[in-house]
């Protein structure tokens, strides 16, 4: 019966390729790729987009490049409707899928969706970041089937993983991936022969978190050296990393991937907070924080030298966004 399915991924991220090669792997063939190009993913900011053309025809896969992100053009829904699809699995796809879309795949379309509590909590955007900025220490991925709203489908299953103390958006992506990958693997058969059962999500409890841009990496130095370090641990790649000013007004931003809290005992007298203290030669940093140091040590925007001792690194003049009543 796989063989004469026709199993589409709806995706333009990296994950979408690591899914399907694990898909693959297993036996479930994916025969449609439906991505967008280069151009639609910076217009509309798809955080970790790759270019699927070549790696998917690589593995012999068809793949069809749409002109709009939204699917909303009349030529990306005849096409879409014309693959005539029995299946398909959405990631690394950061809209929703129209209805059109989802009423064209004859058993339906799934995707995951997670947060640090189970479904209906957490709906919405940047689930893995906001989990590492709140310090979470577990992550639960669902395998749904996708509904018109947001995040709203029943649920076909649930993987929970770890969220260490050295975690990252990055890690957490590949974890997430492994567990997506495993329950698809789990439940297909079911899906395919109709004996899936999907479980409704509660009505009460239900909550969203809000979409995360790349304002909201600027840092704050008056912040701990822990908040900042959850900070950057949370949207360092593929989201466009944590980043601050070297001068204010000139704009010289330094996006900063790695850094770790670097100590609360060593002094420097008359220092300001997001002042460069110590300049390694290896390029790597400290810098003075709302309770105590930085170490930075992987950066790119300007190069940082031992002249640079004494810079006091600048937030800007824009005011921190509040956000009221986020999920707990």
């Amino acid at each position: 019966m796989e063989k004469t399915l026709r199993i589409g991924i709806f995706g333009c991220g990296s994950t979408t390729y690591e899914l399907t090669r694990r898909l693959l792997a297993s036996g479930i063939r994916i025969t449609d790729c439906i991505t967008i190009d280069a151009i639609e993913a910076d217009k509309q900011s798809a955080s970790g987009y790759i270019e699927l053309l070549p790696k998917m025809s690589e593995i012999g896969i068809s793949v069809h490049v749409m002109n709009s992100y939204s699917l909303k053009g009349e030529e990306d829904r005849r096409r879409v409707v014309d693959l005539n699809l029995d299946l398909a699995f959405c990631i690394g796809w950061q809209r929703l899928l129209p209805s059109w879309c989802l009423d064209s795949v004859r058993l339906g379309v799934f995707g995951m969706h997670g947060s640090f509590k189970p479904l209906p909590h957490g709906r919405g955007r940047s689930p893995l970041n906001w989990s590492l900025l709140l310090g979470k220490e577990i992550f639960y991925t669902h395998l749904f089937k996708y509904e018109e709203g947001v995040d709203s489908g029943p649920v076909l299953g649930v993987q929970s993983f770890d969220i260490n103390s050295w975690d990252t958006a990055h890690t957490l992506h590949l974890k997430n991936l492994v567990s997506m990958s495993q329950l698809c693997i789990k439940y297909f058969d079911q899906i395919v022969n109709g004996s899936a059962e999907l479980l409704e999500q509660p009505k009460e409890g239900i909550s969203y978190y809000p979409k995360r841009n790349d304002d909201d990496g600027r840092i704050f130095w008056d912040d701990t050296s822990e908040d900042i370090h959850k900070l950057i641990r949370a949207v360092t790649h593929p989201f466009p990393g944590a980043w601050t000013y070297s001068r204010y007004p000139l704009e010289q931003r330094i996006r900063i991937w790695e850094a770790c809290p670097f100590d609360s005992r060593i002094e420097w007298k008359e220092s300001s907070l997001g002042e460069i203290l110590e300049v390694f030669s290896d390029g790597t940093f400290v810098v003075k924080t709302g309770d105590g140091t930085l170490y930075v040590s992987n950066y790119d925007g300007k190069e940082i030298t031992f002249d640079d001792v004494g810079l006091v690194l600048d937030s800007g003049p824009e005011q921190r966004k509040q956000y009221e009543d986020l999920p707990d």
